[in-house]
């Protein structure tokens, strides 16, 4: 065997060794620490059971707040209605018909709500007529004492008209005496009593209640312990299973568990706390209980542990050869690869000289990437500069090239040298013109050492810088940069014979208009290369006022005109905010040319906007606005005519709004019973798309388009229902329905009942 291959095959024999060592480690310590740590198991033990115990009580406590907010609820809808409002101290006093009517429209609204909910019971109580209605009847205070189920119990009816004359504010009770259907059972009670004039004793009382049983079963003896339930006053009041002699328990807090001992009996209590009733549902268990299942998981970790070593023993060495295989699966594709040269150390020394090898490569191709990324980014930049169209939405490309303009200020400078231009050049001059831009650009980047955002990009004729400025630096940008200018025309003056020259352009506030700016700085050097001069030079040296601003006035004239259309003062009045910049902040012409400019942009304004209107309203405003000296008070009264013919044109935009939603009301009242009526029909005849009008009408009626025809069909066809006899078929073809079944959920879903149930109701 060759000396080499020996060597490898000895560093290969090392590492398994290694493995084997560590594998059996790894076996060993969780056999010691289950040991070492086994006293620890009984307050796991606990602990999970406690936490088994509060998710059990955390259901029961979910399910019956979720039937106490159902029967407040319940209790609610019949407290406010209008007829149990009307009757709570007469009813049952007189044989009026009306009242025998209305009584019985009471008692189907309780069956109503007893037929949705099954599980709950309603009795409502009139003291002062000694009155009940329940779901099934409505009678006198006898004819419930004279039921044979009820009087089997031991209450007579003073004890339990005593109960029932108490005034209930709201009150969440545990009683037995209050559900009809289950009387003498304990029951969850919602009781509400309704005010009486006399304050003696209320008007009525409604009692909605729901039977205990339905989720205590199965608690208290299945889970070893005793369900207790109690009050505000953390007082015990319902009990299931045997307890000890305790009146309450030292509960807090939401939910928790507690050590306590009792009669030399340790129990543990775990706890939850009603967020509707404020009662608390506790489990009180035997420590003795929980101790019990530590004696299995003795024995189950004693087993586990030693059939773990016998198993663990038994297959270290087929895991160490299948664990391996990956390895030499790598060994043998990087010796295919030819990744590495190194075949000296462990096979980890040679695939982390492999990782190198592939780190070196991949950093190669993120130079190369970055290189394309950089061109992509520099074509984007000079499309926005040339105002040329780009093929996604900028935000797109900002994301991508991770430019972040907002709230962000641009400013350009351009270089150019004449010489390499002219036309008596060698065939070298491309590539000397290349080298030229080469040291610009290193000269001028190392100057500005980071103090800015900046971005070379390779224009027609040299190098132009675009900068992304900061308000906090913007300020102090032309300086700094005219004094590294000075310096760069030294530098190649002295070294190259050459001088430069430079543009500097003005701030620009919105990347969008960016390209007038570079028509700035391309026209400025057109002008000085045609006079021959060379230097640094500043766009406002050459244009000031009225060429600097012109592309831009008229972007800003037509965004002003459309935001004035749509009555967006927010933005209108930045449009403004730039306006001004350009002309007066940023800007030497004299105050009045630029005023003359301001007072025939509102005159063009109000011929436009106002040609259908009085316009004496705006002759005090533009009085002020030739009254102004300054721009400070030219800005502010400008806005005021904003504002106000952006009020104008809201005013005619809702009473255009007002009018389209008469028509769509009037259109669907006059065409209900059509079965193709849609949001689609309406659309075309009201000229508009479907989804701005569904859009629009919602907006104004905080309801659909498809709600307020159901509303009208469903309003129709309780006319019909009510005037004729009609069957429910005929009623549902009539008001525009072809489906039967989709007629009924839509009446149920408005009036709450079946079309069906209201026939019935009104006959």
């Amino acid at each position: 065997m060759p000396k080499h291959i020996r060597s490898h095959h000895t560093n290969q024999r090392s590492v398994l060794v290694s493995w084997l060592i560590s594998y059996m480690l790894i076996l060993l310590i969780p056999i010691i620490s289950s040991f070492v740590n086994y006293h620890y198991t009984n307050s796991v033990i606990i602990s999970e059971i406690n936490r088994a115990n509060l998710m059990m009580l955390d259901n029961v406590r979910q399910s019956i707040d979720i039937e106490l907010k159902n029967m407040e609820r319940i209790s609610t809808s019949i407290a406010l209605n209008p007829l149990f409002l009307k009757y709570t101290g007469a009813i049952g006093q007189s044989p009026d018909p009306q009242q025998i009517y209305d009584r019985t429209l009471l008692q189907k609204t309780i069956y109503l709500h007893k037929q949705v909910n099954q599980q709950i019971d309603i009795l409502a109580y009139i003291p002062q007529s000694q009155y009940i209605i329940t779901p099934e009847t409505s009678n006198d205070l006898d004819f419930l004492f004279d039921n044979p189920r009820i009087a089997a119990h031991d209450i007579t009816k003073l004890t339990w008209q005593n109960k029932a004359d108490k005034f209930y504010r709201d009150q969440y009770l545990i009683s037995p005496h209050f559900s009809y259907h289950s009387f003498g059972k304990d029951a969850f009670v919602f009781a509400r009593s309704i005010p009486s004039r006399s304050n003696k004793r209320p008007d009525a009382s409604i009692f909605v209640s729901v039977t205990c049983d339905i989720f205590t079963n199965n608690i208290g003896e299945s889970n070893n312990g005793t369900f207790l339930i109690l009050n505000k006053s953390k007082k015990i009041i319902k009990s299931y299973g045997d307890i000890p002699a305790i009146q309450n328990l030292p509960v807090s807090g939401n939910r928790g568990t507690i050590n306590m001992s009792e009669a030399n009996e340790d129990y543990i209590v775990s706890y939850v706390k009603s967020s509707y009733a404020g009662w608390y549902f506790a489990l009180l268990t035997p420590k003795e209980k929980f101790l019990e299942k530590s004696i299995y998981v003795r024995l189950s970790v004693l087993v586990s542990m030693l059939l773990a070593l016998l198993f663990g023993i038994l297959s270290i060495w087929a895991l160490l050869r299948y664990n391996y295989r990956p390895i030499r699966d790598m060994l043998a594709q990087i010796s295919t690869e030819k990744r590495t040269q190194k075949r000296n150390g462990n096979e980890f020394d040679i695939i982390r000289e492999a990782y190198h090898s592939l780190s070196r490569e991949n950093n190669v191709m993120k130079n190369d990437i970055y290189k394309k990324t950089s061109y992509s980014r520099q074509v984007y930049l000079m499309s926005k500069l040339r105002d040329k169209p780009v093929h996604l939405p900028d935000e797109d490309f900002r994301e991508y090239f991770q430019l972040d303009f907002t709230d962000k200020v641009f400013g350009l400078i351009a270089f150019y040298e004449n010489d390499v231009q002219s036309d008596d050049l060698s065939e070298n001059a491309g590539e000397y013109s290349d080298i030229i831009g080469f040291a610009i650009n290193n000269i001028f980047m190392e100057l500005l050492d980071n103090r800015y955002e900046c971005y070379c990009l390779n224009a027609e004729l040299g190098p132009v810088y675009l900068f992304v400025l900061d308000e906090s630096n913007s300020n102090n940008w032309k300086d700094d940069c005219t004094q590294y200018l000075r310096q760069i025309n030294n530098v190649f003056h002295i070294h190259f014979g050459l001088q430069l020259t430079s543009i500097v352009s003005e701030i620009c506030t919105d990347f969008e208009y960016i390209h007038y700016f570079y028509d700035d700085v391309m026209a400025t050097y057109q002008y000085y290369s045609v006079i021959g001069k060379k230097g640094i030079f500043h766009v406002r040296d050459l244009m000031p006022g009225d060429r600097l601003a012109q592309g831009i006035r008229s972007e800003y004239e037509r965004s002003l005109m459309n935001n004035v259309t749509i009555s967006n003062y927010h933005h209108a009045s930045r449009v403004v905010h730039r306006i001004f910049e350009i002309l007066f902040y940023k800007n030497e012409q004299p105050f009045q040319k630029q005023k003359y400019y301001i007072f025939r942009l509102t005159d063009q304004l109000i011929n436009e906007k106002m040609a259908d209107t009085d316009n004496n309203k705006f002759l005090t405003l533009l009085g002020n606005l030739t009254l102004c000296s300054d721009a400070p008070s030219l800005h502010k009264a400008f806005l005021n005519i904003i504002q106000t013919l952006c009020g104008v044109e809201q005013k005619k935009y809702d009473e255009r709004v007002d009018t389209l939603i008469t028509n769509i009301k009037n259109y669907i009242t006059d065409h209900y019973m059509e079965e193709d009526l849609s949001i689609t029909v309406i659309a075309e005849q009201m000229d508009l798309s479907p989804k701005y009008m569904s859009s629009l009408f919602k907006q104004e009626n905080e309801e659909s388009i498809l709600g307020y025809i159901n509303a009208v069909r469903i309003g129709k066809a309780k006319q019909i229902l009510f005037e004729t006899e009609c069957s429910i078929e005929e009623v549902a073809y009539k008001v525009g329905y072809t489906n039967i079944r989709t007629f009924r959920r839509a009446f149920q879903k408005i009036e709450g009942m079946t079309p069906s149930h209201y026939k019935r109701l009104n006959v």
